[in-house]
C-alpha cells in the first residue's frame, strides 16, 4: 500500500514539473493570435475537388492566391483593401471560368 502511495506522488510531481517547466518556457513569448489577426480569407471558390481560388487580407492589402494539392500560389496582387464603410460589392460568378494553374517550380 505505501509503494502505491509512493508511486502516485512521484507521478504527481513529475506533472508538476512538466507543468510548470512548460509555463515558464510560455514567459517573454508573444502569444500566438497576434501575427494572425492580420490575416483573412476574404472570399474562396472551389474550381474543383481539391483546386480552388482564394482572396487573402493581410495588413491592409488583398492577393488573389491559387490553391491546390501541391500548395498556394499567388495569381495576382489585388492593391489596398476597400475600407470598413466602402459599399458591397457583387461577386463573381467562378463555376464556369476555366484557370490554368502555372506548373510548380
Amino acid at each position: 500500500m505505501g509503494s502505491i502511495v509512493e508511486a502516485i506522488g512521484a507521478l504527481a510531481l513529475v506533472v508538476g514539473l512538466i507543468v510548470a517547466s512548460g509555463r515558464l518556457a510560455q514567459r517573454g513569448r508573444p502569444a500566438r493570435s497576434v501575427g494572425m489577426a492580420r490575416l483573412a480569407v476574404v472570399a474562396r471558390a472551389s474550381l474543383g475537388s481539391k483546386t480552388s481560388i482564394v482572396i487573402v487580407e493581410a495588413d491592409g492589402r488583398r492577393f488573389l492566391l491559387g490553391v491546390g494539392p501541391q500548395g498556394a500560389s499567388r495569381l495576382a496582387s489585388l492593391g489596398a483593401a476597400p475600407p470598413a464603410d466602402a459599399p458591397e460589392i457583387e461577386l463573381l460568378d467562378l463555376r464556369d471560368v476555366d484557370v490554368a494553374f502555372p506548373p510548380p517550380g
